[in-house]
């Protein structure tokens, strides 16, 4: 296990039945089974002992971390490869 960015992390959460029920610019509550998990989104990565602290009462190691950790990526590296890129054909002038 490594270190991941705390949306990788949220993605991971939600894969395992985890709903955010509360956020704002510094954080996600995430909640399962009257379990809630907070993880701050103002941290480039989420250190190991956190983590730990958020995945073992989860339930949520070994193989089963490796294959939501694998899911988790697919879209954030699916949404990076797929934005558009700003084309003078597509003016914003239609916003206003």
């Amino acid at each position: 296990m490594k270190p991941i960015p705390p949306k990788t992390l949220k993605r991971i959460l939600e894969l395992a039945g985890y709903k955010v029920v509360a956020d704002d610019s510094c954080s996600w509550i995430l909640e399962n089974n009257g379990h809630p998990v907070v993880i701050s989104q103002t941290m480039k990565l989420v250190p190991l002992d956190v983590m730990q602290s958020i995945l073992e009462p989860a339930e949520i190691t070994g193989e089963k971390f490796d294959e939501l950790l694998a899911e988790a990526e697919k879209p954030l590296a699916a949404s990076a490869s797929a934005k558009p890129s700003a084309s003078p054909s597509h003016p914003a002038s239609h916003l206003n």
